[in-house]
């Protein structure tokens, strides 16, 4: 008999590539979103969180073996102080509840990079700082440590997967190599900010794929779904400019930013790699040629 994966905000940015991967392997699929979509071999509900009555009467209807949790409001530069942080928060712990009350046997939730402290070494799940610095931070790392308590009690297995910086394929636009691609393309010039800031970017399908092989494992507790491999802003622009074969760089240190005040934001994906034995399609520069030439078509 298949195993029943339910997967919340299915259409979103990572989720829709997690379906698509799993699409192909022998699970029954079921997808909750707010808007309607279709996709062969998937059943999709068209329910909000936030209707907790319809959503605790769908789990206890299909009692999924499997929750993939990435809905939450992310509306881009609006999300890191807004109160709908809450609201997710709330939202995310009935669903929680429901499908531990179900006998639900593994959740995964996606968490952020961002409840780390500022540093300048590589995040570990167990040895750095959690010091949130944000509404949105603060609110997933609340859902961590309630996730983290149930589990002493119910015993219900879970990954809290910690998201460095994914890209690619059905990223907003307004995002960092989005809108530099885009800004190169249309005035011939990007303007960089941040230029040594230093990201850890993955590509959106090894982030999927890293979910994916989370899901199979018996690993129990945080996980980072990070490259491992620093780059500063700036040489993200200069690696776009050498794909693209034109454009210019204006490049502006700023010591701080309203929204990203760590500069140095890289995993250490040990656990990842070793624990969970994930290993990576996509390098920095494969990963920005492919975001190049999707941005090229779109």
């Amino acid at each position: 008999m298949r195993k029943k994966i339910l997967i919340t905000g299915a259409n979103g940015f990572i989720a829709s590539q997690v379906v698509k991967l799993l699409s192909k392997d022998k699970y029954k699929i079921y997808g909750l979103n707010r808007r309607k979509i279709t996709n062969a071999g998937v059943k999709y509900f068209n329910i909000d969180l936030s209707n907790h009555s319809k959503i605790n009467n769908l789990i206890s209807t299909i009692k999924p073996d499997y929750l993939i949790h990435t809905a939450w409001y992310n509306k881009h530069n609006e999300y890191w102080n807004s109160t709908k942080n809450i609201h997710s928060l709330n939202d995310s712990i009935n669903i929680y509840d429901s499908f531990c009350k179900n006998k639900g046997k593994k959740i995964l939730i996606l968490g952020t990079c961002d409840e780390y402290a500022a540093a300048k070494k590589k995040c570990h799940e167990f040895k750095s700082e959690i010091k949130p610095a944000n509404i949105y931070s603060s609110s997933k790392n609340l859902l961590h440590m309630y996730v983290q308590s149930s589990y002493l009690h119910n015993k219900v297995k879970y990954n809290w997967l910690r998201i460095f910086y994914p890209v690619g394929q059905g990223e907003n636009k307004n995002r960092l190599l989005p809108s530099l691609i885009r800004g190169i393309k249309v005035n011939g010039k990007a303007e960089i900010k941040q230029g040594n800031y230093v990201k850890d970017l993955i590509h959106v399908e090894d982030c999927a794929r890293a979910v994916i092989e989370c899901l199979k494992s018996d690993y129990n507790g945080p996980i980072n779904i990070g490259s491992g491999k620093g780059i500063n802003i700036s040489s993200i622009g200069k690696l776009i400019i050498n794909k693209l074969g034109y454009g210019k760089l204006i490049i502006k240190n700023n010591k701080k930013s309203i929204n990203d005040k760590k500069n140095y934001m890289v995993a250490d994906n040990t656990i990842l790699t070793k624990k969970i034995g994930f290993k990576f399609k996509y390098d920095n520069r494969k990963t920005i040629n492919e975001c190049c030439k999707y941005w090229d078509e779109n």
